[in-house]
């Protein structure tokens, strides 16, 4: 039985991938605005202004690059179109060199 106050493994585990789902979707609405100027702004304040702990920066990179192997393996497979072909084979490049276990957690 669990102490009141705290959550089970299996519960914090669901919250995670609720988590990740919603991240996932408030990042596509945001990545669907096409716009270089948004993209640039929201990178800044990632870094400089938006208050995003310095830790958290490297998480944020950590992410990109979990997220460049999983395009990386869409384009071993074969597993993109003439929309994202040059995407996918960018992300490979990128995961061959850079591992993001290696950044600090």
């Amino acid at each position: 039985m669990d102490e009141p106050g705290f959550k089970s493994l299996e519960d914090i585990q669901a919250d995670q991938k609720r988590k990740a789902a919603e991240f996932a979707t408030a990042a596509s609405k945001f990545f669907n605005t096409f716009s270089d100027d948004t993209l640039k702004q929201a990178a800044k304040l990632l870094t400089d202004t938006g208050g995003l702990h310095r830790s958290l920066q490297g998480t944020v990179l950590r992410f990109f690059l979990f997220w460049c192997q999983e395009m990386a393996l869409h384009a071993a497979a074969g597993r993109y179109d003439p929309r994202n072909k040059q995407a996918c084979h960018i992300a490979q490049s990128i995961a061959a060199v850079y591992d993001p276990n290696k950044l600090p957690r």
